[in-house]
């Protein structure tokens, strides 16, 4: 096992998260396979492991959900899933073995309904606040993915030119096309 991961190792890890997203997701979706927001995060729990499965052992990179411990702990947050490199030869409880942020999501999966985009807008306030609160590690990418079962007048929740989102946030939206179609967007922040 490696302590190190290389820049290809994350950037592959980025890019297999994007296309989980434009393919992965919506052909669990099409088949019925998703109902509110824990079977979306398995759906994303799964894919990850799937394709990443002999990059994620190598460099000793594990997938937790409802993470509430480490630089977490007694903030009142917990991040829906994220990816982090641990420390195998640490001891005690696993939650504080984590040795690099790789990447934090917060999801959400909504029908039509007034409180939805409250609820979304919420993640992204998270999302912000583990920005600039928490000081996880450099490099580490973060994901707001948000399936809306609506037809929103904007596809994206934030301004192309948000400085704390610049480098970091990748917004993972899908929401029905005037066709009633589901359809899944990504934009990052550069």
């Amino acid at each position: 096992m490696s302590d190190r991961i290389p820049r290809k190792a994350i950037k592959e890890i980025h890019n297999t998260i994007k296309y989980i997203w434009e393919y992965d997701i919506p052909c669990d979706y099409e088949k019925k396979m998703l109902l509110k927001e824990d079977t979306f995060k398995n759906s994303l729990y799964f894919h990850i492991r799937t394709r990443l499965g002999a990059l994620l052992e190598k460099y000793d990179i594990m997938i937790f959900t409802e993470f509430n411990t480490d630089k977490f702990r007694k903030t009142k947050c917990r991040a829906d899933l994220i990816i982090a490199q641990i420390d195998r030869e640490k001891e005690g409880f696993l939650g504080d073995c984590i040795k690099r942020y790789i990447s934090v999501f917060e999801l959400k999966f909504k029908g039509d309904y007034s409180k939805a985009a409250e609820h979304i807008t919420e993640d992204y306030n998270k999302i912000h606040r583990y920005i600039d609160e928490f000081k996880l590690d450099e490099g580490c990418q973060y994901y707001v993915a948000a399936i809306w079962e609506c037809q929103p007048d904007s596809k994206w929740w934030l301004d192309k030119d948000i400085d704390w989102a610049k480098g970091k946030l990748t917004e993972l939206n899908a929401d029905y096309d005037s066709k009633g179609k589901m359809k899944f967007y990504i934009r990052e922040h550069k």
